[in-house]
């Protein structure tokens, strides 16, 4: 499901630390909008995030595939004068390798909480 705002997260692979936003989010894994990426697809990072104050995630998760050039508002056609053109950013979809059950349950709730509230 898409997230009404985005979510920070912490992607951390080996010492590397790299930070981002959750842009999707499923009990099966996530998209993440990043500036960019340093693994390769395949690799296994764990993930750091937080659905509300309360609520810490922290789980293994393996990167599937890569996308860049993601603009999350496409760009206006015409520039404005002495206006930047928006930098592109990178999508990275992950899938837990094994998500704990509390995570699950937590993930769940966050959803239908969510879609609960957009109606």
């Amino acid at each position: 499901m898409v997230v009404q705002k985005p979510l920070p997260i912490t992607i951390e692979n080996g010492p590397e630390k790299l930070t981002g936003c959750i842009m999707k989010l499923t009990a099966m894994g996530l998209m993440v909008e990043l500036d960019k990426i340093t693994f390769k697809a395949g690799s296994y990072v764990t993930l750091n995030f937080f659905l509300n104050e309360k609520t810490n995630i922290i789980e293994r998760a393996r990167s599937i595939k890569h996308y860049d050039k993601y603009f999350r508002k496409s760009p206006p056609k015409k520039l404005k004068e002495g206006e930047a053109p928006p930098v592109p950013k990178m999508l990275c979809e992950l899938h837990f390798e094994k998500i704990s059950e509390p995570a699950r349950t937590a993930i769940t709730k966050y959803l239908l909480l969510t879609k609960s509230k957009e109606k």
